[in-house]
């Protein structure tokens, strides 16, 4: 049988060493969580915050489409909008879903997801630019009244809906070259829509505002 040591047993100058050899491992575990919770906590509460966020929602049962259009639209928000609240620095996300009505018999799962991940980014309510093609503007963001009207914005003459902003990404100078800009369209979220409970939705807000207008040229 193995004798079991304490350490008051254990020779002087010997004891830090007997320390660390029966405490290796647990140690190991404390210091990994203690850098794990640092890690975390500067993630969430210390890393810089998106100035706007752009929502991309497809119903092609081709992702690959989505996936393209998804790398030219992040290089082309870098060239024509930049800075939107004076800090020098361009940080914005784009949460791409595809949402196939038909992937819903043929991967339930899947489709449950990519739902649920659109309606995660529309509950967080930061991201207020939207870009979807036909079937989501109708069905999603006109049909569920997340869009800002016409009257809202003046936005009118560019729009080809008569109530709400959906406004051909192929019309855009700066988004008509985007591979597939003839099937998408772009608005951004009502302010009606919006609760402004503080003011940091109120900023955010504004930012998105400021990058959907520099998006469309707008002085």
């Amino acid at each position: 049988m193995d004798k079991i040591y304490k350490i008051k047993d254990v020779p002087k100058g010997q004891k830090l060493r007997f320390f660390f050899d029966y405490n290796f491992l647990p140690i190991v575990g404390i210091i990994a969580a203690i850098v794990l919770v640092v890690v975390m906590t500067k993630f969430f509460f210390f890393a810089p915050k998106a100035d706007y966020g752009v929502i991309l929602v497809n119903t092609d049962s081709e992702e690959y489409l989505l996936n393209q259009f998804h790398s030219e639209i992040s290089k082309n928000l870098d060239e024509v909008i930049g800075d939107v609240n004076g800090d020098e620095k361009s940080r914005y996300t784009v949460s791409y879903s595809n949402i196939n009505e038909d992937t819903s018999m043929t991967d339930p799962e899947y489709y449950s997801a990519q739902l649920d991940k659109y309606y995660a980014e529309i509950t967080n309510g930061k991201s207020l630019i939207l870009i979807g093609d036909e079937e989501v503007f109708d069905k999603s963001f006109i049909g569920e009244g997340l869009c800002a009207t016409n009257e809202e914005l003046g936005l009118g003459a560019l729009s080809v809906d008569e109530k709400y902003v959906k406004i051909p990404l192929k019309d855009i100078q700066s988004m008509k070259d985007l591979r597939f800009a003839d099937r998408l369209y772009i608005s951004i979220r009502s302010k009606e829509d919006i609760d402004f409970d503080n003011n940091s939705r109120r900023e955010n807000y504004e930012n998105n505002l400021k990058a959907f207008e520099k998006i469309l040229n707008i002085e």
